[in-house]
């Protein structure tokens, strides 16, 4: 059966401060127990290989009383550019459109709509969804919330860059060797397709236009939760120095 769209979640191992400790499984508890039915797409998790033992074992009890698929991934040294790759090949065998997003991405339910509607009008090789920040409370955090472009002669809010929907058709994929903690793990990509966002002050020498340069449409949103660590989730400088913090503590210990 060939599904209308794939929806690929890559759990990936807690680096603190980055994130709070068990943040990754509890994104996706909420994820399974609050995420709507989404028309037309089929969930997939893809479980990165440097989870710990125990904690992918705990993440895969929990995919199985959800009644969830998942895969294991590539490789202890595969950076989340990498994975997002991989997955977006293994979508499309089975799907005509796939969104490789993080384990912290959620749909509401307008969302989805407005993703769907705009998708099926259209029949576009991908689509940019805008990513919105959820704060860890309902109250304001008091840190920068978003930084914005133009696209299209319409403001639209960014706070980090945005998900892609690849098709078939969509031949331009993440540039994989970019380690994760990196701030370009995605902005040479965005730069590529025309994508405005706080990535406009990246050398134009380092980057080449795609085939899909200003070509892509905006599709509805996507939503993430929090990290439990406010400050890095709303400010790019302070999420830098956390990603830093939180890679150092790893490679300290092997």
């Amino acid at each position: 059966m060939k599904y209308r769209y794939c929806v690929f979640r890559i759990i990936g191992q807690d680096v603190p401060p980055r994130h709070v400790e068990g943040n990754s499984f509890e994104s996706l508890k909420y994820l399974l127990e609050h995420e709507p039915p989404l028309t037309g797409a089929y969930k997939k998790y893809y479980l990165q290989h440097n989870l710990p033992r125990l904690y992918r074992e705990r993440i895969e009890e929990l995919l199985v009383q959800h009644n969830c698929s998942w895969i294991t991934g590539l490789s202890s040294f595969a950076t989340l550019n990498q994975s997002r790759n991989y997955c977006i090949e293994k979508g499309l065998e089975s799907a005509e459109y796939v969104l490789p997003l993080d384990g912290r991405s959620y749909f509401t339910e307008q969302d989805w709509i407005q993703f769907d509607r705009i998708a099926r009008a259209t029949n576009e090789a991908g689509y940019v969804l805008p990513q919105v920040q959820i704060p860890s409370s309902n109250e304001d955090p008091g840190y920068n919330f978003y930084e914005t472009a133009v696209y299209e002669g319409k403001r639209v809010t960014f706070l980090r860059e945005p998900a892609l929907a690849f098709s078939v058709d969509m031949t331009v994929r993440y540039p994989a060797a970019t380690r994760y903690g990196s701030d370009v793990s995605s902005w040479y990509l965005m730069r590529g397709l025309g994508v405005p966002g706080i990535w406009d002050h990246v050398s134009p020498d380092i980057f080449l236009k795609t085939p899909f340069y200003h070509k892509l449409k905006y599709a509805g949103c996507v939503h993430r939760l929090s990290s439990g660590n406010d400050e890095a989730d709303f400010n790019i400088h302070a999420r830098k120095a956390a990603k830093n913090e939180g890679l150092e503590k790893i490679r300290s210990k092997t």
